[in-house]
């Protein structure tokens, strides 16, 4: 999971360098009315997520193409960063140990112009994940007998800014919906809720 997060922030700026080297794009003018159908589309995103009694932050992102002018369809992966989720379940509780939580999947979203610069974006991201329990906050040591997979369906709605050239930032607001958890008394509901991002993101 780690691995494909890398490779995403690698991508986003790969194509952010591009635009002010020598025959990059930057010689070319951004044109706003060019066809976005079959573009690449790249975003990094950064999430706080009601997770168990807390608020934890998740980093990911997700790359894909432009089915058309307004449909996106690609591919998304993302993973808990902090480590203030107590996990406080079975014979865990108050032993220092917080949740480790990762899930990826297939995303379409629908982008709707709204002004010259800012785009509506309506979405949702159907996968799978995992979810384990580690015992220090300093290296991840996994304590939980190798977790267990869980089926997550995240519908979003949100607002995108275009700030310079091809790039966005963008502000979602989705509400994550887990099943599949049977992990020493933890169930889906205990992860599933509310979702605010950050979205950079290149078209």
């Amino acid at each position: 999971m780690k691995k494909i997060l890398l490779i995403l922030l690698f991508l986003n700026l790969t194509s952010l360098h591009s635009q002010v080297l020598p025959g990059g794009t930057g010689k070319t003018r951004y044109n706003e009315n060019e066809s976005k159908s079959g573009k690449f589309l790249f975003s990094l995103g950064l999430k706080s997520a009601k997770t168990i009694d807390n608020y934890g932050f998740e980093f990911g992102g997700k790359a894909g193409i432009m089915a058309n002018e307004n449909v996106f369809i690609g591919l998304g992966f993302y993973s808990l960063l902090s480590h203030n989720v107590d996990f406080n379940f079975s014979n865990f509780e108050n032993t220092g140990t917080f949740l480790q939580l990762g899930y990826g999947g297939a995303e379409i979203e629908y982008l709707l112009p709204i002004l010259s610069r800012t785009h509506l974006s309506f979405g949702s991201l159907i996968g799978t994940g995992t979810v384990d329990i580690s015992a220090s906050s300093d290296i991840d040591v996994p304590v939980g007998d190798g977790g267990d997979w869980f089926f997550i369906i995240e519908p979003y709605t949100g607002i995108n800014f275009r700030f310079y050239e091809s790039f966005h930032v963008g502000f979602n607001f989705s509400y994550r919906i887990i099943s599949g958890v049977d992990f020493y008394g933890m169930s889906g509901s205990d992860i599933s809720g509310p979702v605010f991002s950050v979205i950079l993101k290149s078209l």
